[in-house]
């Protein structure tokens, strides 16, 4: 059984208490989150009871709130060199005296185990958050870069001109540029002199002159 708190203990110690027992029976996260209230007495019932709705989803959740709120209440952590201060006093026994010290000491490893695994938790949280930044930079660039490929695309074949290789046979060259209107060819020699008008009229001419015996055999 975990004994009750009233607000006046250190909530870490409560917190170990609670967590070791519910370790011990198996329970999950939700079960936790039900039972952990039943520990309460006093002022931390009150607080608990004051929490606004929904704000308490896990049993983190509660466990970090529980312990910000009774912060003040936390026992002094233990280093190593507090040992050194611990004295035997005078008509203390032996046997009182290292069962102090032995106690002090199994504090001062458990402190050090709980700090490392603070640290550690904090450095895998840290890394986490990195990580989610890498990753959404990543997706931004990749958005871009979709969004800017198709812009790329049009530019490149706005810029993309067909010019004739200059190695190109001028007969190819002519073949190319014939239909575009860019050079004037000259008349054949009958009609520069005549012109169409007079060329047609000599063609026309030619059966009647055939009949006429004008001209031919």
């Amino acid at each position: 059984m975990v004994e009750p708190f009233d607000g006046t203990q250190d909530p870490h110690a409560h917190l170990q208490a609670f967590q070791t027992q519910m370790y011990i029976s198996g329970g999950d996260d939700k079960l936790s989150c039900k039972l952990f209230p039943g520990t309460l007495r006093g002022v931390a019932m009150q607080w608990m009871a004051t929490l606004p709705a929904r704000t308490i989803r896990t049993s983190n959740d509660l466990a970090s709130a529980f312990a910000s709120q009774f912060a003040a209440n936390k026992a002094k952590r233990l280093e190593v060199a507090d040992l050194f201060d611990i004295r035997q006093a005078k008509g203390e026994s032996l046997k009182s005296y290292l069962a102090r010290f032995n106690n002090a000491t199994v504090r001062v490893r458990a402190e050090k185990h709980v700090e490392a695994e603070e640290d550690q938790t904090e450095w895998l949280e840290e890394e986490r958050s990195q990580n989610r930044k890498n990753n959404n930079r990543i997706i931004e660039q990749r958005t871009t870069h979709r969004l800017d490929a198709p812009r790329q695309s049009e530019m490149t074949q706005k810029d993309n001109k067909h010019f004739t290789l200059l190695n190109e046979k001028r007969a190819q060259i002519l073949r190319e540029i014939c239909h575009t209107r860019l050079l004037h060819f000259p008349l054949p020699l009958m009609e520069r002199s005549w012109g169409i008008t007079g060329l047609i009229g000599v063609i026309s001419t030619v059966p009647w002159a055939i009949q006429q015996r004008h001209v031919g055999p």
